[in-house]
């Protein structure tokens, strides 16, 4: 949680935070919206893993790097961001895959943007998080996956 502004303390080397996977997730939802079918997984995955990093519920994004979740007995005590995902994969997966050949050719300017209103207004009271043409409460995909977390116990290896 260090990478993303946690435990920053008086330590200004604290103080230099860089949410550079959430700027990645970001930068896959743009592909996903430009085209939808060309994924494997759906937003619910993104949303996932973009609630993940903030959450502390996964030792996946706890510290700076593998040594230090290693150092601290991280595995051992929390669950991996994959198990709930693995587990519930029907849930992220995207019923329209098609898989593309060749190189997909995003448009970067500007009107081709869009907020992400799923993640950025997830908690507004009149938000309704849709995913391929469903409606879902607010944070259903975090709700779901704290649901297969609540009968999973971790494995050595997460």
């Amino acid at each position: 949680m260090e990478r993303l502004g946690g435990n920053r303390g008086k330590d200004p080397m604290r103080a230099k935070m860089s949410p550079i996977f959430f700027q990645f997730l970001d930068a896959v939802f743009q592909m996903l919206s430009q085209f939808p079918n060309a994924f494997e997984f759906n937003e619910h995955c993104l949303l996932h893993l973009a609630n993940a990093l903030t959450s502390g519920l996964y030792g996946t994004f706890v510290y700076d790097s593998y040594q230090q979740r290693k150092l601290a007995g991280v595995a051992s005590r929390t669950v991996s961001v994959w198990t709930p995902l693995c587990a519930a994969a029907s849930f992220f997966l995207n019923p329209d895959y098609t898989p593309v050949v060749g190189p997909l050719w995003v448009w970067t300017g500007h009107q081709a943007l869009k907020l992400w209103t799923n993640y950025f207004l997830q908690h507004h009271e009149l938000q309704t998080t849709r995913v391929a043409g469903k409606s879902l409460t607010p944070s259903a995909s975090l709700t779901s996956a704290l649901d297969t977390l609540s009968t999973h116990e971790p494995s050595p290896e997460e």
